[in-house]
């Protein structure tokens, strides 16, 4: 388990204390500085963008951050438009030379397998869902140590379980090219935890969407400052962040920066190891092999993982290597745009890392489960804590105003 060392004290700042101050402006940032504010608590949000990790094309077309959400992304989905749903029987999938959809004879061979895993996957579902429900009162570590099946899940490798359950064909002809284009990661390097909860859109409807950032900000944009933070110390019982403007006093500060810089800000390394990917829009022609669909997964060890078609004609191509071969599926083809996620996010590892990392010192966003509702969660669960300390208010009345918050 990550843990923080404690910060080191910095020289006194010149600016008038701060009551909180969120280091970042992703779902998980903008999510706690959404509840402070509906519930009249002052803050201060400072971050170089307003989004994250949801990030739009240069011509507004497609997402080339975080491309889907499911239906029931209860909080998410107040603040997103959706798109076209994404059909979960017609993905095709390619390997080596051949390529295949959902009814295939490596399905029909294996009907006992794809029963099996539904049924543990409707199990798992019907777990995460009450631990989404305890991630409003208590931290993300302490709610997935509450059900045992969902702490051995997210320690159990995920070739083990793969292993126990014997799934090892439906593994290897559909859950690993899932995986690689969703995770950007291979099932042996993954725990079962998010193995399951990438599968859970064979459950629950997905949908592309477009994330209405003047919707969540609305009523604070004005407390949103552009800057860079480059370190949080100790003075006193209070908190110095410094950024590259200057610095200042503030008795609250809630980190919702990416992993990797929330440990060098925080000083602990990060328990995950990171993924990386390279997303280009692009307007061209498909050759025929990826004409038949709209969402192509590649398997194996390929270095291009996903393709897909976007609603406006252009193609959303997902690669580790930059650039890929373009020839290879395309026969012309113009790139549009061009993101380096490095890290997308850190997903390989069963650390647990805890939201609260000091007195009145918050840590949130997808450091333990990646996703943009248990992100949006733990910003939720920060702001709540928050509010109850400024309150005044006993743990069992905390309790009733996360219910509140929840309505």
């Amino acid at each position: 388990m990550a843990r923080s060392k404690r910060l080191r004290p910095t020289h006194e700042a010149a600016t008038p204390p701060v009551e909180t101050i969120i280091v970042g402006a992703g779902v998980a940032g903008l999510a706690c500085a959404r509840h402070l504010h509906d519930a009249g608590n002052p803050f201060l949000v400072i971050s170089e963008n307003v989004g994250g990790r949801v990030q739009r094309s240069g011509d507004g077309a497609v997402n080339l951050g975080a491309y889907y959400v499911r239906a029931d992304y209860t909080n998410v989905n107040r603040y997103v438009r959706l798109g076209r749903r994404i059909d979960r029987l017609t993905p095709q999938r390619h390997d080596g030379g051949s390529s295949y959809g959902l009814w295939d004879r490596r399905l029909l061979l294996h009907l006992p397998q794809a029963g099996r895993f539904l049924r543990l996957l409707v199990e798992f579902k019907r777990h995460y869902g009450d631990f989404q429900q305890r991630c409003v009162t208590m931290g993300q570590p302490a709610a997935i140590r509450a059900d045992p099946l969902l702490l051995r899940l997210y320690h159990q490798p995920a070739q083990a379980f793969i292993d126990q359950h014997r799934l090892r064909h439906l593994a290897r002809w559909y859950l690993t090219p899932w995986l690689l284009g969703t995770a950007f990661a291979p099932l042996h390097a993954m725990t079962a935890f998010p193995l399951l909860l990438g599968a859970l859109p064979l459950l629950v409807p997905t949908y592309e969407f477009t994330l209405k950032t003047d919707l969540l900000i609305d009523g604070f944009a004005d407390s949103i400052v552009a800057d860079t933070v480059i370190g949080v110390g100790l003075r006193g019982s209070s908190y110095v962040v410094e950024t590259s403007a200057g610095s200042m006093i503030a008795k609250r500060v809630v980190i919702a920066t990416p992993t990797d810089r929330a440990g060098q800000l925080l000083s602990f390394a990060a328990g995950k190891r990171p993924v990386s990917a390279h997303m280009y829009q692009i307007d061209g022609v498909l050759r025929d092999a990826y004409n038949g669909a709209d969402i192509h997964l590649v398997a194996g060890d390929d270095t291009v993982l996903a393709i897909a078609r976007q609603a406006n004609g252009s193609i959303l191509l997902c690669s580790r290597l930059h650039p890929p071969d373009f020839d290879r599926f395309l026969t012309e083809w113009r790139v549009i745009d061009h993101k380096h996620w490095n890290p997308a996010f850190h997903i390989l590892g069963n650390d647990l890392i805890e939201c609260e990392q000091g007195p009145n010192l918050y840590l949130i966003g997808d450091h333990n489960i990646v996703g943009l509702e248990d992100a949006y969660l733990t910003g939720l669960y920060a702001a709540n804590r928050i509010i109850a300390g400024a309150a005044g208010l006993e743990p069992h009345n905390r309790a009733v105003l996360a219910a509140q918050s929840r309505t």
